[in-house]
């Protein structure tokens, strides 16, 4: 991939990372708000938005350590590297093409969600 398109993403990137901040500032003020100040109705409406912005939040967590790795490894010109473990390939431009935030080559990515399977399903099966 050309640098140029690189620092494209990058900014693309950096400006997503910025919203997902804002949005998690908002999200910190509304679950400061004090639900016991309303009645009944108001406090169960409250405590169910607070919950969504929580389930909310563990997304966005999720999506800034990511925007946060591809970000640390355009810093080091390695973005089109696999993070696999004792991977280290190029990711093919095509998926990058299609997922820029991607941090995994085809093969790396088809085992960790194979591990996620067994592991979702060993979970699953204890419950």
């Amino acid at each position: 991939m050309r640098k140029t398109e690189v620092a494209k993403r990058q900014k693309v990137f950096e400006a997503q990372r910025l919203l997902i901040l804002e949005d998690a500032n908002r999200i910190r003020e509304n679950l400061v708000a004090r639900p016991e100040d309303k009645d009944e109705v108001d406090q169960a409406n409250a405590y169910i938005e607070q919950s969504r912005m929580m389930q909310w939040g563990e997304k966005a967590r999720k999506q800034l350590r990511n925007i946060e790795r591809v970000l640390e490894k355009i810093q080091k010109d390695e973005y089109e590297l696999c993070d696999g473990v004792d991977c280290g390939e190029e990711i093919e431009p095509k998926r990058l093409a299609a997922n820029g935030l991607t941090l995994f080559c085809i093969q790396c990515q088809e085992k960790l969600d194979h591990q996620d399977r067994v592991l979702r399903g060993a979970r699953h099966m204890v419950h």
